[in-house]
């Protein structure tokens, strides 16, 4: 399991003891598409590392019934370190976006490992620092940039994190849409103006990205001119 770990930043560089002590108190579970993990006022007794599959983090909108995704959580990553840490409840739900594959390590072992590794301290100061960092970058991605040029920087992001210039979107629209902060008709009237222009092709979810320049220019904030006026909803 050591290789596992070694694979999430909030893991390396621990000493060989602290890898044996997290092995031996980990567990593998295993989540099927769209299976709940926990919902949002359960104990926070657990920290999860995502080795296969992606994890959505997200609340309902009161009323509605409408979940809005806070956050996708990719490969490698964990989630769960903030509220292990500070609270006793749950703030937030998570779902498997796909079959997924989870490390659960229990917040017993958590806390020990806090009390014994100054190495492990050290990486959960500088993930929690880095968490913060992201939020504030969200933030002002929410309150600064539109949801066409969202869309293109996650398109670019995926590019990048794919190395090739077609990949499967990971999540469906409507999932999507929500990352984004905006809504399903708009999101599918952004993509069509990108597919217009001849920046990307799509077809039954693969995307192709035909122009990656312009879209990061668009990510970026410049050169809009060549795509079609879009309303923003």
């Amino acid at each position: 399991m050591k290789q596992q770990f070694l694979r999430t930043p909030l893991f390396q560089n621990l000493p060989e003891k602290d890898y044996a002590f997290l092995s031996e108190h980990g567990s593998e579970k295993s989540f099927q598409r769209d299976e709940v993990i926990f919902k949002s006022g359960s104990p926070a007794q657990t920290l999860y590392i995502v080795l296969s599959g992606q994890v959505k983090l997200y609340n309902i909108r009161s009323g509605s019934n409408k979940e809005e995704i806070v956050c996708l959580i990719p490969p490698n990553g964990h989630f769960c370190l903030a509220p292990l840490m500070s609270r006793e409840i749950s703030h937030i739900n998570a779902k498997a976006l796909q079959d997924c594959k989870l490390i659960a390590i229990p917040r017993t072992t958590i806390e020990q490992l806090v009390d014994q590794s100054h190495a492990f301290s050290k990486n959960v100061i500088k993930s929690l620092a880095g968490k913060e960092c992201d939020l504030c970058e969200q933030v002002c991605d929410l309150s600064l940039t539109s949801p066409k040029e969202r869309l293109a920087k996650y398109l670019v992001d995926q590019f990048q994190l794919s190395g090739k210039p077609s990949f499967k979107l990971p999540i469906r629209q409507n999932e999507l849409a929500s990352h984004l902060g905006t809504v399903r008709e708009n999101l599918s009237r952004n993509l069509a103006a990108l597919k217009k222009a001849r920046i990307i092709e799509m077809k039954a979810g693969m995307i192709k990205i035909l122009d990656v320049r312009e879209l990061k220019n668009i990510a970026d904030r410049k050169q809009h001119d060549s795509l079609p006026v879009i309303s923003e909803l």
